[in-house]
């Protein structure tokens, strides 16, 4: 059993005045170094090669088509339904005006919403001069429609009725300037 000690006031007073010199010793101490966290390691489950996880695709848009379009949900609407989350999409256009990366965030079987990862305006001076300007001729086509300027992949009549070859040629060196820009 224990026994009850009556202290005087002095013994009580010393015995506060130590406890208080022990605390502020504990206090003063450097602190003790907590230890570090080890770094975790990545299951090997968990990386995979980028051709096994996601699909990279090539989309050349139709001429005129503009950014905000092929952005729009139903934009792919006829290839939603092959598109997985995280799936790449290069977005080129016919005029070679612009070329966006797209980013396949969710997808249906026929929308597809995409995250705008990087996107380029490029120039004349980015395209080889062979893919911006379709190939062109004049020609003589009897004399009604005299000398002509024809696009040569579809055959498109572009000008007639020029007097001489001369002014057929002028003709298609401003019209090239125009698209060239």
């Amino acid at each position: 059993m224990a026994e009850d000690v009556k202290l005087t006031r002095p013994q009580m007073e010393r015995l506060v005045e130590e406890a208080n010199k022990q605390a502020a010793a504990v206090a003063a101490a450097p602190p003790v170094p907590a230890k570090p966290k080890p770094v975790p390691q990545i299951n090997p489950s968990r990386i995979q090669l980028a051709e096994v996880l996601r699909q990279d695709w090539v989309c050349t848009a139709e001429f005129g088509t503009t950014l905000a379009e092929v952005r729009d949900e139903s934009y792919f609407a006829h290839m939603a339904a092959r598109f997985k989350p995280y799936d790449r999409i290069e977005v080129r256009t016919d005029s070679s005006e612009w070329l966006a990366e797209l980013l396949v965030m969710e997808c249906g079987r026929n929308w597809a919403r995409t995250a705008l990862l990087q996107a380029y305006r490029l120039t004349t001076g980015d395209i080889a001069r062979t893919q911006s300007i379709p190939r062109h001729r004049v020609e003589y086509k009897g004399p009604h429609w005299r000398y002509c300027v024809i696009r040569e992949s579809d055959e498109a009549l572009l000008s007639k009725e020029h007097q001489q070859r001369e002014q057929a040629e002028e003709w298609l060196r401003n019209y090239e300037k125009r698209i060239i820009g």
